[in-house]
């Protein structure tokens, strides 16, 4: 085990060692490891899709056209600053835009 190790390299401690403040950093040490191993283990997500391809893409292509352009360069890649810059639009419509085209594909 891990502490077996610990103690294996530190088998030359000093006499004025603190036992106490020695097995408490292994044991927090220990915790940590074993708390962020359980929230990786947690954190799998399911990739299952509930719709369909097509569904999607229908659902994208009722999007106003000013949107859908958007929207298509966003999911294509492109980062806010590109977009804006290449449909010649101000950074914060190109944002307002993107986020609405987002919300309505959520709800609908």
């Amino acid at each position: 085990m891990k502490t077996s190790v610990s103690f294996e390299k530190n088998n030359s401690m000093a006499v004025d060692l603190n036992i106490k403040g020695w097995v408490y950093s292994i044991m927090r040490i220990l915790f940590i490891n074993n708390f962020f191993s359980a929230v990786q283990e947690q954190a799998y997500v399911d990739y299952t899709y509930t719709e369909d391809i097509t569904e999607i893409r229908r659902k994208v292509n009722t999007l106003p056209s000013a949107y859908k352009e958007l929207y298509s360069m966003h999911i294509a890649g492109f980062d806010y600053k590109e977009i804006a810059r290449k449909l010649n639009l101000p950074l914060r419509i190109v944002k307002i835009r993107i986020s609405f085209a987002k919300s309505y594909l959520q709800t609908s």
